[in-house]
């Protein structure tokens, strides 16, 4: 069985979390990251939020430092939850203007996903190869 897996650069994260706010293991750089990821058997696909820091923004400069280790973009993901200003939800919100910036950031993310052929299934890419 050929397995195909995604993962996000979390994964490999400290693993702060409030009672030990530093993280539980020192913070790997992304090169450093993406190299042991690439060293897992099965694993090919790599979810990405958008926007997308620590990684690239520019479509072609991902998808190219990605394709160094042999990865790709599994999935886009809009970022819309991480700040304050979406404390009142992203799309539930009040305010207009929040959620005009929630919709913007979610078309976006639509388009940075075509722009680097965000493939979250590879089994259906297979299946379309073969004509099945």
């Amino acid at each position: 069985m050929e397995f195909n897996i995604d993962a996000h650069l979390w994964c490999l994260g400290t693993y702060a979390e409030r009672y030990v706010p530093g993280g539980y293991f020192d913070e790997m750089g992304v090169d450093e990251q993406l190299e042991t990821m690439s060293k897992i058997q099965g694993l090919n696909g790599l979810f990405v939020f958008y926007p997308t820091p620590p990684m690239p923004a520019d479509p072609d400069q991902l998808v190219k430092k990605l394709s160094n280790y042999n990865l790709r973009v599994s999935n886009v993901c809009p970022e819309v939850w991480s700040s304050r200003k979406w404390k009142l939800g992203a799309f539930s919100t009040s305010e207009k203007n929040i959620r005009k910036e929630a919709i913007k950031t979610v078309k976006e993310s639509i388009d940075f996903g075509k722009a680097v052929k965000a493939q979250r299934d590879a089994t259906k890419e297979k299946f379309a190869q073969r004509g099945e």
